[in-house]
């Protein structure tokens, strides 16, 4: 059955970097549609099936068209576009969608345009009269309309059009079908993958941190000196970063890293000998001249265990933490003989925090400080040896800090609320 001459032919114009694995796998799916596809239907995916909607206002005759259909297509007909538009939204699919251009209120071209943003899926075609070409060959080109049909048109040439739009509807689904299981494959392949570096950088950290405290358990700073100096540079970094300090370095990554690298300060004395570092006196010049290599002996350790895994963000600013961390503001310290800022900051945060805690801590040769003489302490030499704004932030936080010195305390039977 065609369109029959005098249905509306005569009416006026109306008005779209990875583990080589996961490239792998990424590459192995197709994402952008081919109408010249070699696809068979049997392994398309069926989407809306093989369901049409026929849009025309002229009494009877979308019914009329849907009767030619029958028999092919599972064919529903709408007498205006509102109609139309109402059946999509209460969740009914069409693999295509067969309108006439000029209606009441919205046109057929203003109306595929509307599906093409709502529905991409669903194919969109015109039925067009001569007056009205120019029309669809604009919705053509703008990808609102797939095909347009001339009235009249022949049942034949409605069917071989609906039937490649129906052919269209189902590889767009089959692609996006394919879009979406490649994206999942390389998500999950992304997690898997992050779950492997996650345990190797745990691994990796935990054999360093060993390593950090064999030194420090032959230098008497033995209980929790290691985790409280990580605790209070992750505090500090956070502090900073509250106040709008240094917001260009302390990123997420930055406060997870200097939690992490703060106890490798010290893994240098591992290669001081005994003799030196466990002796109860005064150093002479020459034994301090060793001492004072400890910085450059723990850089160059982290940086012997860089070489097989030079990825390893903490690692990087462990070897500051190492080198850097006896360098004073002013420039009187040890090491390289920095000053000021050039001194990393993740240095100059460790240098606070080791200082405060190792003032409030008992030691053999020295007394526990108060919270409040170690806070003092460390603001009147800011800008001498600390840095100054490093030093405010610790007096500013002090509370916070305090809390966390009491709850990592070495003393097991300290009385928290006398301290």
């Amino acid at each position: 059955m065609g369109i029959p001459p005098g249905s509306g032919a005569h009416k006026a114009p109306g008005h779209p970097p990875l583990h080589p694995f996961i490239l792998t796998l990424f590459h192995s799916f197709t994402f952008e549609p081919s109408p010249e596809l070699p696809l068979g239907e049997s392994r398309l995916a069926q989407g809306a099936g093989r369901r049409v909607l026929i849009v025309d206002d002229e009494p009877g005759l979308a019914e009329m068209v849907c009767r030619g259909l029958a028999g092919s297509f599972e064919a529903e007909a709408a007498s205006c576009a509102e109609e139309a538009l109402g059946l999509l939204a209460s969740g009914k699919t069409y693999s295509v969608v067969l309108s006439d251009q000029e209606m009441p209120g919205m046109t057929g071209t203003e109306l595929l345009r509307e599906i093409q943003r709502e529905h991409p899926e669903t194919v969109r075609m015109l039925f067009s009269g001569y007056g009205d070409v120019d029309t669809a060959i604009r919705g053509l080109h703008e990808g609102a309309i797939f095909r347009f049909l001339m009235k009249p048109s022949s049942l034949a040439e409605t069917r071989a059009a609906i039937e490649a739009g129906v052919l269209r509807h189902r590889r767009k689904v089959t692609f996006r079908i394919k879009r979406e299981r490649a994206q999942f494959a390389m998500e999950a392949a992304e997690g898997f993958t992050a779950l492997l570096e996650e345990r190797l950088d745990q691994a990796q950290y935990a054999t360093v941190f060993a390593l950090a405290r064999l030194a420090e358990e032959r230098d008497d700073c033995t209980g929790k000196h290691l985790e409280r100096v990580s605790m209070f540079c992750r505090e500090l970094s956070i502090g900073l970063a509250d106040t709008g300090h240094f917001q260009d370095e302390i990123t997420s990554r930055f406060v997870r890293d200097i939690e992490r690298s703060a106890p490798l300060h010290d893994i240098g004395k591992v290669g001081i000998p005994d003799s030196i570092l466990l002796k109860p006196g005064k150093l002479t010049e020459e034994e301090w001249a060793i001492m004072r290599t400890h910085p450059q002996i723990g850089a160059e350790t982290i940086a012997a265990i860089m070489r097989t895994d030079p990825t390893a963000s903490f690692l990087r600013m462990g070897y500051d933490v190492a080198l850097c961390h006896h360098e004073m503001w002013d420039g009187s310290g040890y090491g390289q003989g920095l000053v000021g800022e050039e001194i990393p900051l993740s240095a100059r945060i460790l240098k606070v925090a080791d200082c405060y805690d190792a003032l409030t801590t008992w030691r053999p040769y020295k007394k526990r400080w108060t919270h409040e003489d170690a806070i003092a302490h460390v603001v009147k030499f800011g800008g001498s040896e600390f840095d100054p704004i490093v030093a405010a932030t610790l007096r500013r936080m002090g509370d916070r800090l305090n809390c966390l010195r009491l709850s990592l305390s070495d003393d097991i039977h300290i009385n928290l609320k006398t301290v």
